[in-house]
């Protein structure tokens, strides 16, 4: 169906378990601040924590190390369901044991916000369903990161460039967006009839090329439509094109 958005987001259900009160309080606002669709639970302790357990499907807990005489660890020992753990704690020690229970993510109080926002993008690109049926060239993704949330219509990314651990999309007449995703994630899910990959960390959409050619130096360039720069084409993916 041509313009189908084929992202729909999730609302999570989420549990702090901490016992400090405020500190409870700091993150919950927190992710409120990030995502109004969250559905928030509170527990101050490992007994509180099982009856919420019991009593809801929570998607994601944010737990903390010690709590009252036991720990964290405890927690996870008592439940049976498996959902997506991010451990906040002030001990560091934990943290190789905190992965051996494959965590998420372990964050040191005080928790910056640039790294509260890096430790959400995996949940959420975890959580988010997989795109149903192969995409077509009319299709929009419902996209979102710490920034807030956006509609991309396929046709108008221009190109998408790899950023360390996340990849930007540059879409034309709108601004660019980052997203926590690899290339090679975009380079399976798009169609490959208009996008392309030219370097390890670029991907172009080929309706969009303006001028290709070679240099004097034997490198080929691409130029899009409505960029200033230049995109070298690397000769393990000269074939593309």
């Amino acid at each position: 169906m041509p313009n189908e958005i084929r992202y729909i987001m999730k609302i999570l259900n989420i549990l702090i378990v901490d016992d400090e009160f405020f500190a409870r309080k700091e993150l919950a606002n927190r992710l409120y601040n990030y995502n109004e669709n969250y559905i928030v639970h509170q527990a101050d302790s490992v007994d509180s924590a099982v009856d919420v357990l019991k009593a809801k499907k929570i998607d994601l807990i944010f737990l903390d190390i010690q709590l009252m005489g036991e720990t964290g660890f405890d927690l996870l020992k008592r439940i049976k369901v498996k959902m997506d753990v991010i451990f906040i704690t002030a001990y560091e020690e934990y943290a190789l044991r905190a992965f051996e229970v494959n965590a998420v993510d372990y964050l040191l109080k005080p928790v910056s916000l640039k790294r509260f926002n890096m430790a959400m993008e995996r949940i959420l690109n975890k959580t988010k369903p997989e795109v149903s049926g192969e995409l077509t060239y009319c299709d929009q993704l419902i996209e979102k990161n710490f920034a807030g949330l956006r509609v991309i219509k396929l046709k108008k990314i221009l190109y998408i460039s790899a950023e360390g651990d996340y990849t930007r999309i540059c879409c034309a007449e709108e601004n660019d967006m980052l997203l926590y995703r690899t290339m090679k994630c975009w380079e399976n899910m798009l169609p490959q009839k208009y996008f392309r990959r030219i370097h390890r960390s670029t991907i172009i959409n080929t309706e969009h090329i303006e001028k290709f050619h070679k240099t004097e130096n034997s490198k080929h360039l691409v130029e899009i439509t409505g960029i200033d720069k230049s995109f070298s084409v690397s000769r393990t993916y000269l074939s593309n094109l």
